[in-house]
């Protein structure tokens, strides 16, 4: 009787609440025709898929970005996180891929056989076939379209709650008539307030698509326990090691490399051996990174080390065999680390940026280290709908200090910013005494930069830059202007040299004392990777080198343009350094 009691209780509960891996371990199996592991699916290889396939199941997750190596898993997790929703938690959904006749491949060879295959989404499957194609699958309670990114209509034709981009590097880029692919497809979830977009690809360069989206995440990485110290770390590629005495006169002895293939650990320096990978996999956890991150944005790093389908020593092998061919060991950086190829001619990485950071005095983002500085000034880029900003300090002896940055809207925030006091160590304040505007975008409007520079008599300047093909022969050319009949304090510089000075000189070479303060923020450094020194041939074909902007770079003008204003403030005879005077005339608060 009691038992009979129970069954019925049982019958009535809810259905115990599973995790998108517990669900997908539970219902799905993957085919000898698509997968090299059919069978009922597991995680147990791959350890490293659980958090992010269950990511796709959490409300408030906006975005999941797998930037992985190949032979990772990253396609077949988001097939299961795809399977969960048409079982579990349905939503109108959509699959690009680069293009249509891979995405019409993609659905035969791989999604039919696991719908086919699972019984609880055959269950969903609609019994007329017509209302079941290739691209199109109107499922018991959802609709599955499949489309390829070159057709800009079939991207943006209607709106869904899931979007599945896959090898989005490989998508169509921004025209002058139309959005990204990526940026299409992400629309298409906006009216739905749980809307989710979840990204794949290996990468390609350092300005694709999913190394931005990575950038853009929290950006997580995998770290796992050293078996000797349990010291937790990546598996990265500088770890790896093997035998030197597998290289013979003529080459290498790549039975022999592979054999002796191990990594180091990055802290007490014993072997890592390839028969424990798989105690290291289980030990693993995902760590974020960025913690200036939008919430519910996560990102996902993984490169072929963690791969069990894959030895150490065949990577190993595969490096010896393409590291000499520029076209073999891109494909192995991209493919096999998931890192962007990097131009031979680029200039700044986020490391070196971070290595200024490592290597300044310890302060904080809002003070002032220095207690009695030469001048606080102020940089501003203009752009069409907000204006980015930065504040360094110039001590007496020449170094310079990031104090404050970020951006604005109107140019009363600006002059509200231009204003404030920043403290001293010694518990004092001080102030901008000086400020150079970009005069690109709106010089020329009622309310544009001239209105603002005229209102701040001595205390601020315009800035235009040129390049020496536009006749520019000197660093900085010095002149004055008339605008609504008031004189306006003009600077033009040579872009070219000042973009070397900021960028080689004070960050790369670190030659200058350029200091930035230890809590800087993701977004400046992410900023001050924008631009890019690369190979350009000219017309009769002889190579040479021009700046290229490659992402956002705003923070990166202000930089140069502050030492510019750096080189010449004395000229424009300032009071003795003082809290700044407030200027008489109203400006408008109009950008353009």
């Amino acid at each position: 009787m009691l038992a009979e009691e129970n069954a019925q209780k049982a019958a009535w509960m809810p259905p115990a609440r599973l995790t998108v891996q517990e669900w997908a371990e539970r219902n799905l199996s993957l085919s000898s025709r698509s997968s090299s592991s059919p069978g009922r699916y597991s995680t147990a290889l791959t350890p490293y898929v659980r958090e992010p396939l269950n990511k796709t199941g959490e409300l408030g997750v906006k975005s999941v970005t797998l930037c992985w190596a190949a032979q990772t898993s990253k396609t077949t997790t988001m097939l299961a996180a795809l399977a969960y929703r048409i079982a579990c938690k349905p939503t109108p959904a959509l699959w690009a891929m680069p293009s249509e006749m891979l995405a019409r491949s993609f659905s035969r060879d791989r999604l039919q056989p696991l719908i086919d295959d699972c019984a609880a989404l055959t269950a969903e499957k609609p019994t007329d076939p017509d209302r079941f194609q290739t691209l199109s699958m109107s499922m018991a309670k959802m609709n599955l379209d499949l489309v390829g990114a070159g057709s800009a209509s079939a991207l943006a034709s209607r709106s869904c709650g899931l979007v599945v981009a896959d090898e989005i590097d490989k998508f169509p880029e921004e025209s002058k008539r139309e959005a990204g692919a990526l940026r299409l497809v992400e629309l298409r979830t906006r009216n739905f307030p749980q809307g989710m977009v979840l990204k794949t690809s290996t990468p390609t360069l350092d300005t694709g698509a999913i190394w931005q989206e990575w950038l853009l995440g929290d950006q997580r990485h995998y770290l796992v326990a050293c078996p000797a110290c349990n010291h937790q770390q990546k598996l990265e590629w500088e770890a790896v090691r093997w035998d030197q005495e597998a290289r013979l006169e003529e080459g290498w002895d790549f039975r022999k490399v592979a054999a002796t293939t191990h990594l180091i650990c990055g802290a007490c320096a014993g072997r890592i051996e390839e028969h424990q990978r798989t105690i290291l996999l289980r030990s693993g956890k995902w760590v974020a990174t960025n913690h200036d991150a939008p919430r519910g944005v996560h990102s996902y790093h993984l490169n072929a080390l963690y791969s069990p389908w894959v030895s150490w020593g065949e990577l190993a092998v595969d490096f010896l065999r393409e590291k000499e061919s520029p076209g073999g060991l891109r494909s192995f950086i991209n493919s096999t680390l998931a890192q962007p190829w990097i131009p031979s001619a680029a200039t700044i990485k986020s490391g070196e940026v971070e290595s200024v950071v490592k290597a300044s005095p310890d302060y904080a983002l809002g003070m002032c280290p220095v207690e009695d500085p030469a001048v606080l000034i102020m940089s501003v880029d203009v752009q069409q709908t907000e204006l980015w900003w930065v504040v360094r300090a110039l001590d007496k002896s020449g170094s310079s200090y990031l104090i404050d940055y970020g951006s604005a809207i109107g140019w009363e925030s600006i002059r509200s910013i231009y204003l404030q006091s920043y403290p001293t160590p010694a518990d004092g304040k001080v102030f901008c005494s000086f400020g150079i505007v970009d005069s690109g975008y709106a010089a020329r409007s009622a309310a544009g930069v001239y209105d603002f520079v005229a209102g701040w008599p001595r205390s601020w300047a315009a800035y235009k830059g040129r390049t020496v093909s536009q006749g520019m022969r000197q660093p900085v050319v010095f002149q004055e202007i008339m605008s609504r009949e008031k004189l306006i304090p003009l600077y033009q510089g040579d872009d070219d040299l000042w973009k070397e000075r900021l960028y080689l000189q004070s960050i790369q070479k670190r030659e200058a004392q350029w200091y930035l303060p230890r809590d800087i923020r993701r977004d400046y450094i992410t900023q001050l990777t924008g631009e890019r020194l690369v190979e350009r041939k000219g017309p009769r074909g002889a190579l040479g080198l021009e700046w290229r902007t490659v992402g956002a770079n705003h923070l990166g003008d202000c930089e140069k343009m502050w030492l510019i204003a750096a080189s010449e403030w004395q000229r424009m005879n300032l009071p003795e350094y003082s809290e700044p005077e407030i200027p008489s005339l109203p400006v408008s608060d109009a950008i353009d």
